[in-house]
């Protein structure tokens, strides 16, 4: 089941965000710079924020009355590209649960809310979600940055467009 997220549900969101953050990007194991930064982002006070920010809506896939997996917008015209589509700033699933539609249930809900275009960036090291978005018809349009204790991590811009 998806629906709109609840401020009842910030602390499972920061829970699994921790997991899944670190399942994808402390691949090497965990430093402090990757430590710090997932106990300073992912904690209930962080998504009450999101969940109070008109600019951003969170949709929840749940099975059996657990949350696994989750999709975070940003709808703001600052954050599109070339002037039309909205952001996909968050999409995890627990990788318990990937492979099983949830990712592309939850882009499907996004798609029919608010139709497209749509656009999100990947972490190049993501190999599975890069081909899992090119798959579904997202075509890489750009590339970002995503700075983490000084340094520089290469993202690709993906879109989806009508």
């Amino acid at each position: 089941m998806i629906r709109k997220a609840k401020y009842s549900d910030s602390s499972i969101l920061a829970a699994l965000s921790i997991q899944v953050w670190l399942d994808t990007y402390a691949i090497y194991g965990v430093n402090s710079a990757l430590a710090n930064y997932t106990l300073s982002t992912f904690h209930k006070a962080y998504f009450d924020h999101l969940l109070a920010d008109s600019n951003i809506q969170i949709w929840v896939y749940v099975v059996e009355e657990h949350i696994v997996g989750y999709i975070a917008i940003d709808v703001s015209k600052e954050k599109s590209v070339n002037g039309k589509g909205f952001e996909v700033t968050t999409l995890y699933v627990s990788r318990h649960f990937q492979g099983k539609g949830v990712g592309r249930s939850l882009l499907k809900q996004v798609q029919t809310d608010l139709g497209l275009p749509f656009w999100l960036s990947v972490w190049i090291g993501n190999e599975s979600a890069l081909a899992f978005y090119q798959h579904i018809g997202m075509t890489i349009e750009g590339e970002t940055y995503f700075e983490l204790d000084n340094e520089q991590h290469k993202n690709l811009v993906l879109v989806l467009n009508e």
